[in-house]
């Protein structure tokens, strides 16, 4: 049979395990978070970069490609089946 410290002392290990596993989930989640909103603040400035005029949506990725498939249609620029990254 257990004495009442021994059990004690379990409980208090499986609580800080606990602690720390939802603690490296949250500051996991706070890193993922902050890389996309760096990412996100570049696209937005890459998108300024090469449109000084336009204005971005909410979709600036969306935005400029279909900007790029317009100047494809306009000059027959980027052919499509040199330029599979798009």
């Amino acid at each position: 049979m257990r004495d009442a410290p021994q059990d004690a002392y379990a409980h208090h290990r499986w609580s800080v395990a606990a602690l720390l596993f939802t603690v490296n989930i949250v500051v996991k989640f706070a890193v993922v978070q902050s890389g996309y909103g760096k990412l996100d603040a570049e696209i937005k400035e890459i998108y300024r970069q090469t449109f000084p005029d336009g204005k971005p949506s909410a979709d600036p990725v969306r935005q400029m490609r279909d900007k790029m498939n317009e100047a494809k249609k306009l000059f027959g620029a980027l052919a499509p089946e040199r330029r599979r990254w798009m």
